[in-house]
């Protein structure tokens, strides 16, 4: 039986397992910016792929019962780890009806700059519930359940389809973070799965050897380029990765650069359109924040060098807090993950990606200087899409963000490290046999935590 461990099946069943006890621990909307997702789901799943401009704010008409369940369990909740969630405002909600006709315009801005797709998964959810006439509760738990599912089955393809690091596919996958966002409303989950998929598609293509690039894999490339690419626009670039994968991989030198020239045009255009759409219902967060996108890209180009500084200054004084909130800090950034859990988890991902190499696959010198500079260049991408949103006009410091917006690139920033001539000295199952136990045993540890930080 060990014999035939694969952790693609492994990561389904523990993602699953885990997930749905995540779901019911969870109290309704403490994962972050969950109440303004759930309206944000509810909108489109009614046909309305767009979010609303009215003056100098954004959103859209919902039924008034939906504020009325997040007001009645959300009470003051997030930022306070010393209150606990009561269970009896829980249970009332589910005697909430849905009530259509009672609608009124409410606020999310924050979440009406993103398109729809990174909501298609709760959306499933929030339509079944919806069309079973169940309370709003019900949608917020359905709209869970079905973006954990989505999530779980591509992460668990893109796992089968890597031909390297499927242990760090399955750790980066399953650490408490991925999984907190998983068993939520978050768009982070298909956004983190479809850059996941399409990582692990150009790495099939570019070291499997026997994969080619033909017709069905660039077919299947650049569907997912556009919809990653329309999902949260900093990570448009990975479609550059495409450059990874050799030349005598194509037909030819010519087919080889007419698909690369597609799959870079395919993400620019996707790139470009959504953040057109978002364009037009962007409401700065902050007052004193930059009146339009237009706005903040002109600072930067006015001060290009000071505003290269201002990211390298971010990610300095910010990152210790990075890469604590990459592996877990859950709730509304109030449940901390113990620091020693936290390197123990990282020291376990280096450690896998330093030693799961073989032989039989090489990552080239060249290869990874395309992999660093893509990183690097939607690690300024997030940024500044951070300054664009949340710091105001009149600042020179870029405010912090969450590590959580590094995760769909992290196994790109681990296989830097991978080589062939350090390897495990135990047998490549009985090393995944070990990941699937210290995976399993921390899922277990956070859950705890988040138990004991909203219930004991």
């Amino acid at each position: 039986m060990w014999k035939k461990t694969r952790l693609d099946i492994a990561f389904v069943a523990l993602c699953l397992v885990f997930g749905l006890a995540f779901i019911l621990v969870t109290p309704p909307f403490e994962a972050p910016d969950e109440p303004n997702h759930f309206y944000r789901a509810y909108l489109i799943a009614g046909g309305q792929l767009n979010a609303e401009r009215r003056a100098a704010d954004a959103g859209g008409v919902i039924p008034a019962s939906l504020v009325r369940t997040v007001d009645a369990v959300i009470d003051d909740i997030p930022f306070h780890p010393e209150n606990k969630q009561d269970l009896e405002n829980v249970r009332k909600t589910f005697s909430f009806s849905l009530n259509l006709e009672d609608a009124r315009f409410v606020s999310f801005r924050d979440t009406a700059k993103y398109s729809f797709v990174p909501y298609v998964p709760q959306v499933l959810g929030v339509f079944l519930g919806k069309a079973l006439g169940l309370p709003p509760i019900w949608l917020m738990y359905l709209g869970r359940f079905t973006n954990l599912l989505v999530a779980t089955l591509m992460i668990g393809g893109a796992i089968r389809l890597t031909p390297l690091f499927k242990g760090g596919f399955f750790l980066i996958g399953l650490m408490p973070m991925s999984i907190y966002l998983l068993a939520s409303l978050s768009p982070d989950a298909p956004t983190t799965s479809l850059a996941f998929v399409l990582i692990a598609l150009l790495l099939r293509i570019a070291y499997h050897p026997d994969v080619r690039l033909n017709v069905a894999n660039l077919t299947a490339l650049l569907g997912i380029i556009a919809l990653l690419a329309a999902c949260k626009n900093a990570y448009f670039l990975l479609a550059f990765l495409f450059f990874l994968i050799p030349v005598r991989k194509a037909a030819s030198p010519r087919s080889y650069l007419l698909a690369g020239l597609l799959a870079v045009t395919t993400s620019v255009s996707s790139f470009l359109a959504w953040t057109q759409v978002a364009a037009n219902v962007y409401v700065p967060f902050y007052r004193g924040g930059f009146e339009s996108f237009r706005a903040a890209e002109q600072f930067i180009l006015q001060h290009p060098l000071p505003y290269a500084r201002m990211l390298a200054q971010n990610l300095l004084d910010w990152a210790l807090f990075y890469i604590h909130s990459f592996v877990g800090i859950l709730g509304w950034l109030d449940t901390r993950l113990p620091v020693l859990f936290v390197v123990l988890y990282l020291g376990v991902l280096v450690a896998v990606a330093i030693f799961e190499g073989g032989k039989e696959v090489a990552v080239e010198t060249w290869q990874k200087l395309i992999i660093l500079a893509i990183v690097g260049g939607t690690v300024a991408l997030i940024l500044t899409s951070q300054f664009v949103t949340w710091t105001g006009s009149n600042a020179w410091k870029i405010s912090a963000l969450q590590g959580r917006y590094f995760i769909p690139i992290a196994p790109l920033i681990f296989l830097l490290l991978y080589n062939t001539r350090l390897t495990w000295r135990l047998a490549r199952e009985r090393v995944h046999r070990l990941l699937i136990a210290f995976a399993a045993g921390s899922l277990a540890y956070t859950l705890l935590i988040v138990y004991r930080r909203f219930y004991a």
